[in-house]
């Protein structure tokens, strides 16, 4: 059938097509079809009562068995040792709270109940083989287990019901369960004789039409009770079925009755609900004939709705047109801001990176001179300045790449415990500042060995334990780690700082939000981090939570799955991006190719490197670095390119460079202070191989400038 699906000149040619259709389909394809819905809809709602019905049988058994449970508790004495007197006190208790009940009575090792909420049964000896599952005596209590449809009120005058037993009413009949406590000699059995008319009262409620039948049926094919006149017999309707539904254990039969059966998962039982066939198709018999006299009036209808309908086509089409045009517009105009937005975030990336690359630069190599106190004081202050400005950024960026949908989840391999003991020892400083103690306590069975992303890891866990140490003035901050789920990474971060009240909690982890306004002239901060951290969980498939008490301090929580993954034949590390892991370095022979047209950035690279020995030649640009190249008496190891520059920029550098056949093997650095992460592809994918070789960002990390230098100039630390 075609399908129109928008417009009103779409909407014309339907009508005529179902005007066309019905005159030439006749009514006899829609009575079948008509039908056919009415029996699946029928089945379907047997379906679900079905399931409903199990669900409300299985409850009422676990709440009896349940109550059961609590009975060792509520004695003071083992049950088989209790007195008559405290027992029927005990089961008069549990009898009153469970209204399905007929009678709780107690079963001692001798088979004899001794203990009874009617008194008319102590002393009766029940036949335990009659119950279902088969009970094997092993562990302290059993399983609840069902017995057959007794007659009689309760286990005194109870007699069981013979196949051929007829007119037996539920109101003179009970169902016995039994649940065993205890084992050996101190095993006692607990009787429930459960009212059949609570249960069919609750099934009832199901019930559509008289004809509606739904029998419970024990897992052997036990016929227990049944809503029809003759509520109790031993003869189960679809007997016939019991294979089918022991195996499947939910499914649906039709023959001349539409039948649904579901098996309890718990408790040796099957609910079957049945709709008669012929009641569903009088019914439908009776709509059919009504919707034969409505479908001659919509016809008459249509003809003349078709003849308005097509006088207003054009018109609607033209509508159409226009709206579509203007959602086009309105579609290029909001790629066109997304774009204007990229730029200006790269723009401003570059123009910021590129002065603090020189400020946090020059500032670490002030603080590796000989200073007076009170100067290296003011250096380290500028610095932290520095850093702290450099973070608000990145956490910009991230904020902006998240809602670009650019951010991206890795699946590598590393070293858990490493990670982790390289966060701790990197936020140690601060806590040392602050007079914090910094505690890591990772649980013993958590995997050393994970794939999963380490990068975001890092980024939550450093947001979280700044955050603990920044809003904790005395006392301790703990990361705690273990593996709660299975494959599932349990990490939690605990202070005792300010805490926070309920209303600040709420809108915890939005942007630009914190607990008050006070929060940022006190503490500082752009309220980004919480909400970033957030976001990369979602990404990552886990979650983040938070329980907080005003004055208490804070626990924030965060699961992540991850995946185990084998110990590497060689060992890796995780490089430590600190002053410490500069020493080791000597590029003594090593010549390098500066491309960097910003004065600040070239000083402080020609520093960086003057530390590790190694020859620096400076260009400007692009076009002076090729020259440089063709004019060098002694190659070069390695060019360290700026990408935004004068004249020529890194890009195109980079194409001529690789033209040449003689620079195939020269390792490329992109040198940038773009972070977004398109700038990274336009570097080290210029073709096949063709382009960078690998990509630093300003402010450049020392540890990582040389590391990446000492990779593709096969220079080893030592």
């Amino acid at each position: 059938m075609i399908q129109f699906s928008r417009g009103y000149s779409r909407f014309v040619y339907l009508y005529l097509g179902l005007f066309f259709l019905s005159v030439l389909g006749g009514v006899g394809y829609s009575a079948h079809l008509d039908r056919s819905v009415q029996l699946s809809n029928q089945l379907q709602r047997a379906q679900a009562n079905a399931l409903v019905l199990e669900d409300q049988i299985t409850q009422t058994f676990q709440l009896i068995e349940n109550m059961v449970l609590t009975l060792p508790e509520l004695s003071d004495t083992a049950l088989a040792k209790a007195k008559p007197e405290a027992l029927n006190r005990l089961l008069t208790r549990l009898h009153f709270s469970q209204p399905a009940l007929r009678s709780l009575s107690m079963v001692n090792a001798q088979g004899r109940i001794m203990a009874s909420t009617n008194s008319s049964n102590v002393g009766f000896q029940p036949d335990l083989g009659e119950f279902a599952p088969t009970d094997t005596g092993a562990g302290q209590f059993s399983g609840l287990r069902v017995g057959t449809m007794m007659a009689g009120r309760d286990y005194a005058n109870g007699l069981k019901i013979l196949p051929d037993a007829q007119g037996v009413q539920a109101s003179r009949s009970f169902l016995p369960l039994v649940f065993r406590l205890g084992e050996g000699a101190d095993a006692v059995w607990i009787l429930a004789a459960i009212n059949p008319d609570y249960l069919l009262n609750r099934m009832e409620r199901y019930r559509q039409i008289n004809s509606d039948w739904f029998e419970l049926v024990r897992f052997d094919g036990q016929l227990l009770m049944s809503s029809q006149e003759d509520p109790v017999s031993s003869s189960f309707s679809l007997l016939k079925l019991l294979p089918e539904i022991q195996r499947q254990e939910i499914g649906t039969h039709s023959d001349k009755w539409l039948t649904a059966f579901r098996a309890s998962s718990r408790y040796p039982f099957i609910v079957t609900f049945q709709v008669d066939c012929d009641a569903v198709l009088l019914q439908w018999a009776s709509q059919f004939g009504r919707l034969l006299a409505w479908t001659v009036a919509a016809l008459c209808a249509v003809l003349a709705v078709t003849v308005v309908l097509m006088r207003q086509v054009h018109l609607s089409e033209k509508t159409e047109q226009d709206q579509q045009l203007e959602i086009a517009k309105s579609r290029d105009r909001a790629e066109a801001a997304t774009l204007a937005k990229s730029q200006f975030l790269a723009n401003m990336s570059h123009e910021i990176r590129t002065p603090m690359n020189g400020v946090i630069g020059m500032n670490q190599l002030a603080l590796e001179e000989a200073l007076p106190p009170q100067a290296e004081r003011y250096v380290r202050s500028a610095h932290a300045a520095a850093v702290s400005l450099l973070r608000i950024l990145n956490d910009i960026l991230d904020f902006s790449k998240i809602e670009a949908g650019k951010m991206e989840i890795e699946s590598v391999r590393f070293n858990l415990s490493e990670l982790l003991q390289d966060l701790v020892a990197m936020q140690q400083l601060m806590a040392e500042d602050r007079s914090l103690v910094l505690v890591l306590e990772m649980a013993p069975t958590t995997p050393v060995w994970i794939q999963a992303d380490p990068l975001r890891i890092s980024q939550i866990l450093n947001n979280l334990l700044s955050n603990a140490m920044k809003f904790t003035s005395s006392g301790r901050v703990t990361l705690k780690v273990s593996e709660f789920p299975k494959n599932v990474l349990h990490l939690e971060v605990q202070d005792q700082g300010v805490g926070m009240t309920d209303e600040q909690l709420d809108k915890l982890f939005e942007p630009f939000h914190q607990a008050d306004t006070s929060t940022t002239r006190i503490f500082g901060g752009t309220g980004l981090g919480l909400a970033i951290c957030k976001q990369l969980c979602d990404r990552m498939g886990g979650r983040i939570a938070v329980v907080s008490q005003l004055g208490l301090g804070s626990t924030f929580s965060v699961d992540l799955p991850f995946e185990v993954a084998e110990a590497p034949s060689t060992a890796h590390t995780f490089p430590s991006a600190n002053f410490n892991a500069i020493s080791g370095y000597d590029f003594t022979g090593i010549r390098v190719l500066i491309v960097e047209d910003h004065v600040r950035s070239r000083q402080l690279l020609l520093a960086f490197l003057k530390k590790v020995n190694i020859d620096a030649v400076v260009a400007t640009q692009g076009k002076e670095a090729l020259e440089l190249l063709v004019q060098a008496q002694e190659p070069f190891d390695l060019i360290l390119m700026d990408i935004q520059m004068p004249v020529m920029d890194g890009i195109v550098a980079t194409q001529h460079i690789r033209e040449n056949p003689r620079y195939n093997d020269l390792p490329i650095i992109a040198v940038t202070a773009n972070a977004m992460p398109d700038e990274r592809d336009r570097c080290l994918g210029l073709g096949l191989g063709l382009g960078m070789q690998d990509y630093l960002i300003k402010p450049l990390d020392r540890a990582l400038l040389y590391e990446c230098i000492a990779k593709w100039t096969s220079t080893k630390q030592y």
